[in-house]
């Protein structure tokens, strides 16, 4: 992931590379490329020496606006934390308040300006400590100045956190439509609905290929510790409303056919269930989770690793179902290889 720094610098270096592709035109210096290149210059500039200024002992007694306080805050912030080129499955955002002393006129201490942002810092680091994922990063902070009371101003910073690994599947083609699975071991591979892939594959390992192989954002660790299977079947996977009842495949219909529009519901209810962490009790068995509304089956503080789907066979309910055998571990990456 690249940061606010490299944004900035690519800006500059494109629009340095523009520049001198289109230097034939008549009025170059005024061309939208140039002018990026200088604003991107003056705001790495602006934010240089403001951080320079909270290093030196020079600042003490200081005095800037109460609005270029709030501004070279939120700037040098995501300067030197934010990744806001960086994709994330989801976006949760973090709100604190501050106050800081400022004159009549409008003015603050360069002093309590750096207290500020020793805050800010301190609490950015414990935003991002309070989510278990182990992919998580500043998108963006937000620093406001909410109102001006007397001699003390009301600030609010918003720290935006990219939260899990972005992950894209091969989508189910229209048509693209598979027997559930296979009813017994020993009969070839069920095949496509049309009769079409027999003893080739069926819709299980359609699913399994496609969790087991996602395009994601980042490479994967040299190896994973702590290595545990989960399992989960539509017998303990319970969900409040009704319309998500099934998000484990059951069905009492032996040749049952999942079309593809099913076939994209299901690879979604299943990467939820992965990916998702679960905290409830289990049933006496640490590697059979109970997966309620709105939890998945993944261990607090481990990664995925693979899945497996096993056709199986439920006698007291007389139900053909998925299986999930979800393992989880730690990851470790190796240094040697660029991770």
């Amino acid at each position: 992931m690249k940061n606010f720094k490299l944004i900035l610098s690519f800006a500059i270096v494109l629009a340095i590379t523009m520049y001198s592709c289109k230097k034939d035109l008549s009025e170059p210096h005024h061309s939208p490329e140039n002018e990026l290149m200088t604003h991107s210059q003056k705001v790495l500039s602006l934010i240089r020496a403001f951080d320079n200024k909270l290093e030196s002992s020079l600042k003490t007694g200081g005095l800037i606006t109460l609005d270029s306080a709030v501004w070279y805050t939120e700037a040098l912030q995501n300067y030197e934390y934010a990744h806001p080129d960086s994709g994330s499955q989801d976006f949760i955002v973090f709100k604190s308040q501050y106050t800081l002393a400022v004159s009549p006129g409008g003015l603050v201490l360069m002093d309590d300006v750096e207290t500020l942002y020793g805050l800010m810092e301190v609490q950015f680091l414990a935003d991002i400590a309070v989510v278990s994922d182990p992919v998580k990063f500043l998108v963006i902070a937000d620093v406001a100045l909410d109102s001006t009371v007397g001699n003390t101003a009301h600030i609010s910073v918003s720290n935006g956190l990219g939260v899990g690994e972005i992950i894209i599947y091969d989508p189910f083609e229209e048509e693209d439509d598979w027997i559930w699975g296979t009813g017994h071991p020993s009969d070839p591979l069920a095949g496509k609905c049309d009769t079409t892939e027999i003893g080739e594959s069926d819709g299980s390992n359609e699913l399994a290929d496609r969790l087991n192989n996602p395009n994601m954002s980042s490479p994967p660790p040299a190896g994973y510790t702590d290595v545990e299977t989960v399992n989960i079947n539509y017998m303990n996977c319970y969900f409040k409303n009704p319309l998500n009842i099934d998000r484990v495949f059951n069905t009492l219909s032996y040749y049952f056919c999942i079309e593809d529009d099913a076939m994209n519901d299901y690879l979604d209810k299943y990467d939820y269930i992965i990916y998702h962490f679960n905290d409830t009790e289990n049933d006496g068995d640490e590697h059979n989770i109970f997966v309620f509304n709105g939890e998945g089956a993944r261990p607090v503080g481990k990664n995925f690793i693979s899945v497996e789907i096993e056709d199986a066979f439920n006698y007291d309910s007389q139900r053909l179902f998925h299986f999930l055998h979800i393992s989880y571990g730690i990851p470790y990456y190796d240094p040697a290889g660029g991770e």
